[in-house]
């Protein structure tokens, strides 16, 4: 059976072969960009993200020793002064299902646990960012709710 839990340090190796995974296809759609087969954290940051009251990280997993996805977000907090409200957010960093398992209800599993999480700690939104390239996380965060909220826009020389 499916169970979505806090990752542990033992997860790491597991997250690091999806973070994989994820760059890999980032590579293929930006390859100015990205670096396939590298990832976004090594297995000491991801442990010590576990260790940190800053991170929430959360896996998916069916039997023990094998990740099927993960999610890894922050809470951030705008306080008083400047041009924006004070209020706290759930920036989720990344979300990432194995590309063996897509399309199995994984993520959205994933995402509600993210979402009942921010909920708990107060959050007003869920905001993060996904590459336009990236079609299937595109639809796949529509279909769950969310929509834009500003355009981040370049200019290539």
């Amino acid at each position: 059976m499916l169970q979505i839990r806090r990752a542990q340090k033992e997860d790491a190796p597991e997250i690091l072969r999806i973070l994989r995974q994820i760059s890999t296809h980032h590579a293929k759609g930006r390859p100015d960009i990205f670096i396939p087969h590298s990832a976004k954290y090594t297995v000491q940051e991801l442990e010590a993200l576990m260790e940190s009251d800053e991170a929430v990280l959360f896996v998916a997993q069916e039997t023990p020793g094998e990740i099927l996805g993960y999610a890894i977000s922050f809470v951030k907090e705008y306080k008083e002064g400047g041009v924006i409200r004070p209020h706290k957010l759930f920036y989720l960093d990344d979300l990432c299902v194995d590309e063996g398992r897509r399309g199995q209800k994984v993520g959205q599993l994933l995402l509600q646990e993210v979402e009942a999480e921010a909920k708990r700690l107060g959050c007003a939104y869920v905001e993060l960012n996904v590459w336009l390239f990236n079609e299937g996380a595109v639809r796949f965060y529509e279909k769950n709710g969310f929509t834009p909220r500003c355009y981040r826009m370049e200019k290539k020389l």
